[in-house]
């Protein structure tokens, strides 16, 4: 309590706010504090410097950087005993430390830190999981509905213009197609490796695949009631002309088509803030592949600023998609989960460890990659973890398995417009 005879009629403090280590200062001021308003509360609003970039990602080595020396030791040897002890929950295991029923002597952990282990790890050891993850009640979905086109939307909008262009990401290729007017994206991904004389992995790019998946949003368009006038490209796709549910045009030898280079800059605009921050140096293909797909199919889901309606997203108006229920969006890209994958009365993993991907339709499941396998996995249920240093020395070994590019000096794939190589359409 402010005592006038002790403190006088003012007291000052010196405050000064350090990191977790204690080992800089990161804010520090004088505050007053008058004898008159020493009953009030007061607020001190100030900002301090950020040491390091601020990441998405959660991994142990960074979740460790919160916690001393001691309290480390003290979480990794409660997971270690915790195997010797038989697995039990971490709710068994801290009660059982705390004197409850049949407890343990001579134990040199609390369940403090059997508390900083999951808060280390991002939740309970991976064993558990594994081990006892259960199927549980799935949530019954209903279908959604198509949301029909407003005729006038139809009426003053019944053709368009279809944009192709080929883009690399990290020397991949990746066909990227878009309608002029609607701004409909889709996107064409190839997975036919071969390597060159030097060694080095490149893919092929086969035209029936370009043209099938040309005609393929042609298609989706006519099913709306649009017609596409032409398809508009630059004159390496002189070989789809005649192969294709449309005219063909093309740019001059030399030109690119002005309209989807300006979207493979928005592309790669939004595939860098997926990246922002990770720990991965090298990935498999199949994650990039996974990324642009769920790039491309939110791009599709907002209204764009040029587009032909300020009420409806491309999305909504190529295919009638509905809203999105935010309640089923509950992993990231490059999460790490353990996913469950089925239950057994033999001794078949009922789990699986996998890096998220994207959701893989609107009823809460997603796409994961293996990290037995390095393969694409479907999942419904799974628990988030922090990324340990294991998991991303399997996911190089995989990408390295792949003779994956690496990714640049920020962690970021490379996406360009023109490929390291010469890459042409082949017959």
């Amino acid at each position: 309590k402010f005592d006038i005879q002790t403190h006088g009629y003012v007291q000052s403090f010196h405050v000064i706010v350090e990191d977790v280590n204690c080992e800089n200062i990161l804010h520090h001021e004088y505050f007053s504090l008058k004898s008159s308003a020493s009953e009030d509360d007061h607020t001190l609003v100030f900002s301090v410097p950020v040491l390091e970039p601020l990441s998405f990602f959660s991994t142990v080595s960074k979740n460790k950087e919160y916690f001393s020396r001691q309290e480390i030791e003290g979480a990794e040897n409660a997971r270690e005993m915790q195997g010797r002890v038989g697995w039990p929950s971490d709710h068994q295991f801290k009660e059982a430390l705390s004197g409850k029923g049949q407890a343990f002597v001579n134990a040199n952990i609390t369940p403090d830190d059997v508390t900083r282990a999951e808060a280390i790890y991002g939740g309970p050891a991976e064993p558990l999981l594994i081990g006892k993850m259960t199927r549980k009640k799935g949530q019954t979905f209903v279908p959604q509905k198509r949301i029909p086109l407003p005729a006038p939307l139809l009426e003053h909008h019944k053709s368009d213009i279809l944009d192709i262009d080929f883009f690399y990401s990290d020397n991949a290729p990746y066909l990227l197609i878009r309608t002029r007017k609607i701004l409909f994206l889709a996107l064409l991904t190839f997975n036919i490796r071969r390597k060159n004389a030097n060694g080095k992995v490149t893919y092929s790019r086969p035209t029936k695949d370009v043209i099938e998946a040309v005609n393929r949003v042609i298609a989706i368009h006519k099913d709306r009631g649009f017609e596409i006038e032409y398809v508009f490209g630059d004159n390496e796709f002189e070989k789809l002309e005649g192969k294709i549910d449309a005219a063909l045009q093309t740019c001059a030898a030399g030109e690119h088509n002005p309209y989807i280079e300006r979207e493979i800059r928005v592309v790669k605009e939004r595939q860098r803030c997926y990246w922002d921050g990770s720990p991965f140096k090298q990935v498999p293909k199949l994650v990039i592949d996974e990324n642009l797909v769920d790039i491309v199919k939110w791009l599709n889901h907002y209204i764009r600023k040029n587009g032909i309606s300020k009420n409806m997203s491309p999305g909504t108006i190529v295919r009638g998609n509905g809203p999105v229920d935010m309640g089923t969006l509950k992993a990231s890209f490059l999460d790490y989960c353990i996913v469950y994958r089925t239950t057994t009365n033999d001794k078949t993993p009922r789990a699986a460890r996998a890096i998220a991907l994207r959701p893989s339709n609107n009823q809460g499941g997603y796409y994961f990659m293996s990290l037995k396998t390095g393969k694409r996995i479907h999942g419904f249920q799974w628990t988030k973890l922090a990324i340990t240093q294991e998991v991303i020395d399997r996911v190089h070994e995989l990408a390295e398995q792949q003779h994956a590019e690496y990714l640049d000096e920020e962690g970021y794939p490379k996406l360009d417009i023109i490929p390291g190589g010469n890459m042409s359409l082949e017959s």
